[in-house]
């Protein structure tokens, strides 16, 4: 491994006197499960390691009027365990209790997930599917971007140099919403997703008022599928709903994948996760 500089900042604000004078291929650590790996494997080489760790101002998850906040350094196991999660986006609480073992659940954070962008990282479809937004601090200042806006491609993002990623927000899903995700992995235990899939529906009675749905590991990114929502909404869920919101997305699944050869298992697999989180969702 390439010999770099690692600075662990305990207060935002030494965070930011540092990345003022920090050389441009400077790199975020916030969890690090998966950019040691990068570095280890020599996919990248920064001069200078920023670890955020450490900075307690990043944990967090905070309830407000109608939205929720959560700090980037938050950790997956807190965030499956929150019950203001549970309640208002039980997508994303699910999504983090499937990121690998306990012990990287205790490590790995939502902020390190989203920023590497990998597309089967498995809270980005509960994210996307959510509308959620991020903010984003540099030497320059912050702005805000929604996250589908944010996911440019494989790993990649419209981080700046110098850029990280401080906060998610998500808008508080109550009354009336339900939501559930599902993924497909190699193997039950530490499975890197092969697809993955996050839903939220609004129901008047069984009649669906809105639907928002999030795939994972088909294309690029993970994104939403906006021409299948439309064809739901204003139906019953129920069995024959299910079976068509499969059908449905097993034909994106082969639009998105097209020749690859993963496209036959994958379209195949879709209606799996379909009918798993209708489970969820008729509960």
């Amino acid at each position: 491994m390439a010999n770099f500089e690692v600075y662990s900042p305990e207060k935002v604000s030494d965070l930011m006197e540092r990345i003022k004078i920090a050389p441009a291929n400077c790199k975020f650590l916030a969890g690090g499960t998966d950019l040691v790996i990068h570095i280890r494997e020599k996919k990248i080489s920064p001069e200078l390691v920023i670890d955020l760790s450490r900075l307690q101002e990043l944990q967090y998850i905070k309830e407000e009027a109608n939205e929720i906040k959560i700090g980037a350094v938050t950790n997956f196991t807190t965030i499956e365990e929150s019950p203001v999660i549970r309640k208002y986006a039980l997508c994303l609480a699910q999504a983090a209790a499937g990121v690998g073992s306990v012990q990287i659940r205790n490590v790995a954070t939502i902020g390190g997930n989203v920023a590497n962008a990998s597309p089967a990282a498995d809270s980005l479809p509960a994210l996307v599917a959510l509308g959620a937004s991020l903010k984003i601090q540099g030497a320059n200042g912050s702005r805000t971007e929604n996250i589908e806006d944010f996911l440019v491609g494989v790993e990649k993002t419209t981080l700046q140099s110098g850029e990280y990623l401080s906060e998610i927000t998500i808008p508080k899903y109550g009354e009336g919403y339900k939501s559930g995700f599902a993924k497909l992995g190699r193997r039950k235990a530490l499975a890197i997703a092969r697809i993955n899939l996050a839903v939220i529906v609004k129901l008047e009675g069984d009649v669906i008022q809105e639907i928002r749905i999030g795939l994972g590991a088909v294309g690029t990114t993970a994104y939403r599928p906006y021409e299948s929502e439309k064809a739901l909404i204003g139906k019953k869920l129920n069995n024959s709903l299910i079976e068509e919101m499969a059908e449905l997305l097993s034909k994106v699944v082969e639009e998105k994948i097209g020749a690859r050869a993963s496209m036959p298992y994958k379209k195949e697999a879709i209606k799996g996760l379909v009918f798993d989180v209708g489970e969820i969702l008729s509960s």
